[in-house]
């Protein structure tokens, strides 16, 4: 497995952020992806995903209890296996510590994201993301029926990397920092 935590000091919305990572799960189908090995061993992609999204605000607490759950909640995941016959292979919980302070738990299947296409992935959502910002009130529908995903593995080289730091493009700007743990 692999879990990354990532801080946004920033103002967040969590329902487009949510919204993003479907985009997401629909654009690459790694994100879809199970294994089945009834005879032999295959990789099955689902035409739907089901993201695995939770949404935490823990706003309420001090920083000494805020640190203290963060801590206990990536103890907590890290220890939660995947089934590999059950697709998401990752789930995504985002917690609200401070009205400008979140944080983003991402853990996978490493079947799924390697270091490259990590990156790739979170530069995506964040597009998607600042895109749906600017235009909250017409976000299109996620995977329209008929509509071909981009399929595949995460592995657009064209993509450009999400910068570790300030953000420039979104109205306030928001600062943003990654770590990476491999279990």
């Amino acid at each position: 497995r692999v879990q990354s935590i990532y801080d946004y000091k920033g103002k967040i919305n969590p329902g487009l952020l949510q919204k993003s990572w479907e985009y997401a799960q629909c654009r690459y189908e790694a994100l879809r992806l199970r294994f089945s090995w009834e005879e032999e061993l295959v990789q099955v992609i689902d035409k739907q995903g089901a993201l695995n999204w939770q949404y935490l605000d823990i706003s309420g607490k001090t920083a000494k209890e805020r640190k203290a759950y963060i801590n206990s909640l990536v103890s907590e995941d890290r220890g939660k296996s995947f089934d590999l016959q059950s697709a998401p292979l990752f789930r995504v919980c985002l917690v609200k510590q401070e009205e400008r302070l979140y944080t983003c738990l991402l853990s996978c299947h490493h079947a799924i994201l390697d270091g490259w296409s990590d990156s790739v992935l979170l530069n995506y959502v964040h597009q998607a993301y600042y895109r749906h910002r600017r235009r909250a009130q017409k976000i299109p529908a996620i995977c329209p029926p008929g509509q071909p995903t981009t399929g595949g593995a995460i592995d657009d080289r064209r993509a450009g990397m999400f910068p570790v730091g300030r953000v420039e493009g979104y109205p306030t700007g928001i600062s943003f920092s990654h770590r990476r743990r491999y279990c």
